[in-house]
């Protein structure tokens, strides 16, 4: 005997693995694209060791500046259309939160090594710079060539 589930006021009744099929359908529309794109061809990969000790950590990373006071933490990495890092962003000033504002710094600027991340600005010359605000057009602190 199908198990079936009763609409209340009809003497009908309607399978209860066809309202669940019914309702998969409505609700996963994405899985008939899955399969769609399981059809092609996945790339082929291999696999590399990655030595702990070969890597840094960006996101959330505390930075110094020449002076070895932390000036900011890292909060985003912004990259051009090629994947290649173009600027940090970092969460400068304030006090236990309160106050600090997100400026954007050329990533020549940071360097990153055992010793965290570097940055060669004073705290300073950071305030000088707007702030950044995600979506919008960004003013970035860069080097200056200096004259020989």
């Amino acid at each position: 005997m199908p198990i079936a589930h009763a609409i209340p006021g009809r003497k009908s009744c309607v399978p209860l693995p066809a309202l669940l099929l019914l309702f998969a359908s409505l609700s996963f529309p994405a899985l008939a694209a899955e399969d769609e794109e399981t059809t092609e061809a996945a790339p082929a990969i291999g696999q590399e060791p990655l030595p702990k000790d070969a890597t840094f950590r960006v996101l959330g990373s505390e930075v110094k500046g020449p002076s070895g006071i932390v000036v900011g933490q890292v909060v985003n990495v912004l990259v051009d259309e090629g994947g290649s890092p173009r600027a940090v962003v970092l969460d400068y000033g304030g006090f236990l939160g309160v106050g600090k504002r997100r400026i954007a710094v050329a990533w020549p600027l940071v360097r990153f090594g055992a010793k965290g991340a570097l940055l060669s600005l004073t705290r300073e010359q950071l305030k000088a710079f707007p702030e950044y605000r995600d979506g919008e057009d960004a003013v970035m602190a860069t080097p200056v060539a200096q004259p020989h």
